[in-house]
């Protein structure tokens, strides 16, 4: 009996390796699984490698039918969508991607990991993502209605970016059946363009602002300014937000971008973290703002504020203006022109550097767009 069992183990011994070659083998030729393999030092370095292998292959197959809302990738100044696509696919590697067999064979310094997961799987791992874009958005809903713009723009924003890293972006929708990444952007610019800033005073190197939300006090907002010499990190609370300009340093006009990105706050999320890393920055023009501010005789002051982007088409004179500076005469008749001009002036502002569109102004419309 026991000479039985003994020849019982021997035969598992001798079989098991071809057992699991013959599994990997099906695993590969099936077509029921995505698969990767590596091979390391260490069982960590193997598997980081096996994971890759692994994300790569899930990205060649669904390259084709992945939908991108934007050109997000770019290489030598063309569109890499195959890139695009991996780096969307990867973003699922550390966390979502829990339903991931793992076989490791060998032992250290050479050790062979192999990942592979269910065809079928793939579209659970989507749904998981649809779902946390709805709870974000729900997350964002619920701020808006207490007037948290803060709040409700990064959770908005944070649901969009979630939602363009889709293989089918359009299919995250809202419970009345609404595409949730052609309603968020809506959303965004709605509350920027409700976002009002107004110049209060300025003592000494000190400026202090009012911000409101729909005529009322916002609760909080970050935002950024230069202060003459560099970007500087600012923030509302309670309606009011103060500017502090570097020594000396005098303008009429005070230009804010408002945070909606919010991706220093992301960083407990490695999912998102590697969402945003990965989708490009979608630019809202909303959220630049420009505020006047001047004293009149009677001592009090007085405030202009509105969204750059607006101010910017005030005056807007030919792209082919002089650089020295354009003329009073040099505006725009046809229409044309004033679409090159002010896709100039967008290109600008996006890019935050202004002075490439100065050439597009009259006069009087350069002294507003500064």
């Amino acid at each position: 009996m026991k000479r039985r069992i003994i020849n019982l183990w021997l035969l598992l011994l001798v079989l098991c390796p071809v057992l699991k070659a013959q599994n990997w083998d099906y695993i590969r030729t099936s077509g029921e699984y995505y698969y990767g393999s590596g091979t390391g030092k260490t069982e960590a370095e193997a598997d980081k490698a096996a994971l890759n292998d692994l994300v790569q292959m899930i990205a060649v197959h669904v390259s084709s039918d992945f939908q991108s809302q934007t050109d997000e990738t770019q290489a030598n100044g063309n569109i890499d969508h195959k890139t695009y696509v991996r780096n969307c696919v990867s973003t699922y590697s550390s966390s979502a991607l829990t339903n991931v067999e793992k076989w490791t064979e060998g032992e250290e310094p050479e050790v062979t990991v192999r990942r592979y997961m269910l065809r079928s799987e793939l579209d659970k791992i989507y749904e998981k993502r649809i779902e946390k874009i709805r709870d974000m958005v729900a997350i964002a809903d619920g701020a808006l209605e207490k007037a948290k713009v803060d709040m409700a723009l990064q959770y908005y924003y944070w649901a969009y970016s979630l939602a363009r890293s889709l293989q089918h972006p359009t299919e995250a929708k809202d419970e009345a059946g609404h595409s949730l990444v052609t309603l968020l952007p809506v959303k965004i610019r709605g509350i920027l363009e409700d976002i009002s800033v107004a110049f209060d005073k300025r003592e000494g190197d000190c400026v202090d602002l009012i911000f409101k939300y729909k005529g009322r006090p916002v609760s909080g907002l970050d935002f950024l300014y230069s202060d003459g010499r560099e970007e500087c990190d600012g923030a509302a609370k309670d309606g009011r937000g103060m500017l502090e300009m570097a020594p000396g340093y005098e303008t009429e006009f005070y230009h804010l971008d408002i945070e909606y990105e919010y991706k220093n706050l992301a960083r407990g999320d490695d999912e998102l973290q590697s969402v945003l890393d990965v989708v490009a920055k979608a630019a809202f023009p909303e959220s630049s703002v420009s505020v006047k501010g001047r004293a009149v005789q009677d001592g009090t002051s007085v405030a202009v504020s509105q969204p750059a982007a607006r101010l910017a088409t005030a005056g807007v004179a030919t792209t082919d203006a002089p650089a020295a500076g354009p003329s009073p005469s040099q505006t725009v008749d046809d229409a044309a022109l004033y679409c090159e001009a002010m896709e100039k002036v967008l290109a600008a502002v996006k890019s935050r550097n202004y002075v490439k569109a100065s050439s597009c102004f009259t006069l009087e419309g350069l002294d507003v767009y500064n």
